[in-house]
């Protein structure tokens, strides 16, 4: 009987801490910024990345965009070398958003990658883009769905609501410096986030590998780490979502 008394009053305490969580991130429009670096980080390395002939036409659009059209494919290799985890991020959020379409409550689904008009930074836990900011603006009031095609034998779909929020949430957080936020399912991690600022469309995407809860109302403290949004430390869960992004993993030296 203590035993059951003891977990109703747990179950109590997270319901409340969610409801004054959720009521302080309206009122105050609390926000969170991306968890730095930390100095001894050495996750394994990306190495045998899809070379630049072999590249979808939207990723070599956005990285000339970048990088400039004299020496895009070159400084693709080079940062391939030099900072390896940024050409991870690059192709592993790249190809998690051409799986996933957009239904905004018309017969035209769009693609995730279409409404990505060019790279401000990549980083290797996240991009910074610039997004279709005047498309997004027309979905804010809409039934905004999602669909993402999965990699499995059955070729099945993970469905579902995208919510526009102007606040954090007990799922996630608003970034520091944007407007308006969405994510795909958070108990279906690897998932999709996007912040986005809508003056210029200015977005921070990138995938959270660890859900914000454990059994639906425990927080899980690695969603607030680094490593959260690092595709090195969780490679093999992602693709088991996405599948393979174009590229392997070794151990760093």
């Amino acid at each position: 009987m203590r035993g059951y008394f003891l977990f109703a009053i747990m179950c109590l305490g997270f319901f409340c801490a969610g409801q004054e969580t959720r009521a302080a991130a309206e009122e105050t429009k609390f926000c969170l910024s991306p968890q730095p670096k930390p100095n001894d980080f050495s996750p394994k390395r990306g190495v045998d990345f899809t070379a630049w002939p072999d590249l979808d036409n939207q990723q070599k659009f956005l990285l000339t965009g970048l990088f400039g059209p004299p020496g895009a494919e070159a400084d693709y290799l080079k940062l391939g070398v030099t900072e390896d985890g940024k050409v991870v991020a690059f192709l592993a959020i790249t190809n998690a958003l051409s799986r996933l379409k957009f239904s905004p409550g018309t017969p035209n689904e769009v693609s995730g990658i279409d409404i990505v008009e060019g790279i401000k930074e990549i980083r290797a836990d996240r991009l910074i883009l610039y997004l279709d900011v005047e498309r997004i603006k027309t979905w804010m009031n809409t039934d905004l769905k999602y669909s993402i095609a999965l990699n499995n034998s059955k070729k099945s779909s993970e469905k579902g609501d995208l919510k526009l929020f102007d606040h954090s949430t007990i799922s996630a957080a608003l970034h520091c410096g944007y407007e308006l936020q969405w994510y795909t399912k958070a108990v279906k991690a690897p998932h999709l986030h996007w912040n986005v600022r809508l003056s210029d469309g200015q977005a921070d995407v990138h995938l959270d590998g660890y859900s914000p809860w454990i059994d639906d109302f425990i927080p899980n403290p690695r969603h607030l780490t680094y490593a959260n949004s690092d595709v090195r430390f969780w490679y093999p869960e992602y693709i088991k979502k996405y599948g393979e992004a174009g590229f392997n993993l070794v151990d760093r030296n």
